[in-house]
């Protein structure tokens, strides 16, 4: 068996959360982490994880005799873990970072109060008198991609 010292970090990790979970005495919220747990055990085919996963709901089992498994926060943590990995999969990290970027400006211009539908009205018409200049420039050079169609060639002078 071969392991590397990411497996080994994303374990810790998970250990460390499940942690400060114990500590907050929210049933709920521990078993929605040990579904998360599983899920990128599995998907990342992390065995350390997995028995970390496992040994987590066998003590929190054990720490609280009445404590029952909760089905519905298992499978929501497994649920969110499985869609963020298939956004990461499907996606690609570059595209990711854009839209971690994206929405942190819009955050932050929001909370600042910069954007709303008073600044989206005075952008658009902003853009569009750009996009007019462009093609004014852009008419008196001969042949354009911008007057042309997409679907069709570009015509040869």
């Amino acid at each position: 068996m071969s392991f590397d010292a990411l497996e080994l970090v994303s374990t810790g990790v998970g250990a460390v959360a499940w942690i400060f979970m114990l500590k907050e005495d929210d049933n709920a919220k521990l078993w929605e982490l040990i579904g998360s747990m599983s899920i990128v055990a599995i998907m990342g085919a992390n065995p350390f994880l997995g028995l970390a996963a496992i040994a987590a709901a066998a003590y929190s089992m054990i720490r609280d005799k009445k404590a029952r498994v909760l089905p519905i926060s298992l499978g929501k943590g497994a649920i969110t873990a499985g869609i963020g990995s298939a956004l990461f999969l499907l996606m690609g990290f570059p595209f990711l970072v854009e839209l971690v970027i994206v929405i942190t400006v819009l955050t932050i211009l929001r909370k600042h109060n910069r954007i709303g539908r008073d600044s989206i009205k005075t952008v658009l018409p902003w853009v569009k008198q750009k996009n007019q200049d462009l093609r004014s420039v852009t008419k008196g050079k001969g042949s354009s991609s911008v007057d042309q169609p997409y679907d069709s060639a570009p015509v040869r002078t």
